[in-house]
């Protein structure tokens, strides 16, 4: 089957046609990013010889998660807060150098996130002191009414509230955490939390379910995380946790065997856990060493950057709201149109695969405006945040043709041995006998409209036509 030809977009926000090699790494968008963010990135990738795309995209998933719940755009869509939040996925082989560049890269918000749970362990121990004191006043043996049944309730009403606060573990960065434990992270923290993981594996092994009975993913937190809906774990034996409003970003590297199992994991595609990535293969390869001894001299610019998001957020606990323009507001809808149209004509078999298309722009957008100290969403920051998205988009489809090729013929395969060659088979009793469901009909015959059709007859009974599935070629 030939593969269909895309539009995506070019300089000046100029549409031509071009097939899915637009999202190659050799043509990453590196000019839609700030000049003081692409020049990090640009000596990034020359220092540690890797595909630009890799440190551009890692270097907005920590920005997205210094910024938590600081910044959001207002006005892109509706009557929504968007947050900058975003889930980055890079694809990458072993020994290519993605460690070195997420631990550099993170090097700043690890060392405050260091501080900020030393901070809070100087706090506890205080508590604690204060908690020993109370213990004391408790009255023990004959002085049972030293103090007044108040006196005694308030007594046991702060030893609680220490308990609670002695429980708590500040941090502004995890990895490889369960979902339980990932939730109370959450509720520690403000419902704000960045997971960073230098070898991915681990971490979606949970969310796919490692750690639970039969096929069932465990992906509640991560839907929730992204989209800020609310948390709530009542476990028994556990403590309550629920998080009004989180702000959950990513930045998780995986090799390619993982890559195999999230996208052949039929509930992570159902349900919308890799329509909220952004996943792409770097195609990163060992090269020669090029034998110098340079440092990376963009690194105390890169620090000073995340030094003033954090401490926006930390210290002075401000919240920014980035205005989107309307000129910027159509480009995002004109954006969402276009995901509409390809999900309908090239890609049926993929629905809702791009509908955070628009969602990750108006985020990256937003993170754009912010670097840029801008509090508007101008057009160009908008045409700027598309075209990214749109390349890590056209990336991963891509990297899901040959997955998708071989679902399709093998769910082909299976209509073929239940009807025979010319002859048909009703819908109803596809579905109910043969699990073979409607939506899977609608794809064959998107994919397959010389083999496979679906026409209305006469049921031979009052009510509506029946439907039935026709299988008008041999299929070899």
């Amino acid at each position: 089957m030939s593969q269909k030809l895309l539009t995506v977009p070019f300089e000046n926000n100029d549409f031509k046609t071009k097939d899915l090699s637009y999202g190659e790494p050799h043509n990453f968008p590196i000019d839609a990013f700030p000049e003081n963010l692409r020049n990090v990135v640009m000596e990034m990738a020359r220092l540690y010889q890797t595909p630009v795309c890799l440190p551009a995209m890692s270097s907005l998933a920590i920005l997205s998660g210094a910024i938590g719940r600081s910044g959001y755009v207002t006005g892109a869509f509706k009557d929504k807060a968007t947050y900058l939040n975003l889930f980055v996925v890079p694809v990458a082989k072993k020994s290519v150098g993605k460690g070195n560049i997420g631990e550099q890269l993170c090097h700043p918000i690890n060392e405050r996130s260091l501080q900020y749970a030393q901070m809070h362990a100087r706090k506890q121990s205080g508590l604690r002191h204060e908690k020993a004191i109370l213990e004391n006043k408790k009255p023990k043996g004959k002085n049972k009414n030293v103090i007044t049944e108040a006196e005694l309730l308030s007594i046991y009403e702060k030893i609680d509230q220490i308990e609670a606060e002695l429980d708590i573990d500040k941090t502004l960065i995890a990895s490889n955490t369960t979902s339980e434990a990932l939730a109370k992270l959450l509720a520690d923290n403000a419902g704000e939390m960045f997971i960073f993981d230098s070898d991915g594996g681990e971490t979606l092994a949970v969310a796919l379910g490692a750690y639970r009975k039969g096929d069932s993913a465990d992906m509640d937190i991560y839907l929730k995380g992204y989209s800020g809906d609310m948390i709530k774990y009542n476990r028994l034996g556990r403590s309550k946790v629920q998080v009004m409003d989180p702000v959950l970003s990513l930045l998780i590297f995986i090799q390619p065997y993982v890559l195999n199992k999230l996208t052949s994991h039929q509930e992570v595609i159902a349900r919308g856990f890799t329509a909220r990535m952004l996943i792409f293969d770097t195609q990163a390869k060992r090269e020669y060493e090029n034998r110098t001894n340079e440092e990376f001299t963009c690194k105390e610019s890169w620090r000073c950057m995340i030094e003033d998001i954090l401490n926006a957020r930390l210290d002075h606990k401000t919240q920014t709201d980035i205005k989107c323009s309307n000129e910027a507001r159509e480009v995002f809808y004109d954006f969402s149109d276009e995901t509409v149209d390809l999900e309908n004509n090239d890609f049926p078999d993929l629905e809702g695969e791009a509908g955070r298309w628009r969602q990750n722009a108006i985020k990256i957008a937003g993170i754009f405006a912010l670097i840029d100290s801008s509090k508007v969403v101008t057009e160009a920051y908008a045409i700027a945040a598309v075209k990214v998205v749109k390349w890590c988009g056209y990336n991963y489809l891509n990297i899901l043709k040959a997955s998708r090729i071989e679902r399709n013929a093998h769910n082909l395969l299976r209509l073929r041995k239940v009807i025979r060659e010319g002859e048909s088979l009703g819908l109803g009793d596809l579905i109910t006998k043969h699990g073979i469901t409607r939506e899977d009909i609608n794809i064959l015959m998107s994919v397959y409209p010389e083999i496979v059709s679906l026409k209305k007859g006469d049921s031979g009974s009052p009510g509506r036509p029946s439907e039935r599935v026709y299988l008008d070629q041999q299929i070899y």
